[in-house]
């Protein structure tokens, strides 16, 4: 998986991904950045479908979702 800001950077890219902006349904960071299902984060993040994702792919996850909700929240302060 890319760092965070590769993840960022590449999602933007997409004018699927790049359409999501934060709102009261905080879960449409999971669709912006390719975190809702197991087909997206392989299609993604190259991360196998078909098995438990490991501690650290869980983290690495969060990590981007978190990064994805700041960069929102920071566009609303300006």
């Amino acid at each position: 998986m890319a760092t965070v800001e590769q993840a960022l950077a590449r999602l933007q890219r997409s004018a699927f991904r790049a359409k999501f902006h934060l709102s009261e349904q905080v879960f449409i960071a999971q669709h912006a950045c390719a975190c809702c299902c197991r087909g997206c984060l392989h299609k993604w993040y190259h991360v196998p479908v078909g098995r438990e994702l490991t501690e650290n792919e869980q983290k690495r996850i969060v990590k981007l979702l978190m990064a994805w909700i700041e960069r929102q929240l920071d566009c609303d302060t300006r």
